[in-house]
């Protein structure tokens, strides 16, 4: 098993009491839950950081839109950047939803896929722009995505 700092996320052995690198104690019952997976979204294994972008949005935390806005923006994983388009999919509200309108452009079909149908959900006048981008949208994923309620089966869905 891998071992990280619970404050600068650098591998440790086992039974570290205090980082060599930071100094900081590696007991982290003082932190909270939300802050830790705050720091989890830089961890350097993928998985991991992917677990709490699902949990985040899971847990609808809308402080943490700018974080995973950064990661839609920024993150060169696709499948990070999809998580992240779900997770703010799920948070909602005007800074999630125009994050998800810059991803309709996404260079990854899956996170256009994702941001389209999470912007026909919201609603007008979201769904009217979301609906005019997809239309010209080279995949076929992101055309159907399009379509929202239309769908043939509620679970064919990805992004909630």
């Amino acid at each position: 098993m891998t071992f990280f700092c619970v404050e600068c996320l650098e591998r440790l052995p086992a039974q570290t009491q205090r980082c060599p690198r930071c100094g900081a104690a590696q007991t982290s019952e003082r932190r909270d839950y939300t802050a830790k997976l705050r720091k989890a979204l830089m961890h350097p294994i993928a998985e991991t950081r992917r677990r709490a972008i699902y949990l985040l949005g899971e847990m609808r935390i809308e402080q943490t839109v700018g974080e995973l806005t950064e990661i839609l923006d920024r993150e060169p994983d696709p499948f990070l950047a999809e998580e992240a388009a779900e997770a703010l999919a799920k948070i909602g509200g005007n800074d999630a939803l125009a994050a998800l309108l810059r991803a309709a452009h996404h260079r990854c079909f899956l996170v256009r896929a994702c941001a389209i149908e999470a912007l026909v959900r919201a609603g007008r006048p979201w769904k009217d722009i979301a609906q005019r981008i997809a239309q010209c949208d080279s995949s076929a994923m992101v055309r159907e995505s399009a379509r929202g309620e239309d769908r043939s089966s509620p679970d064919d869905r990805k992004c909630t």
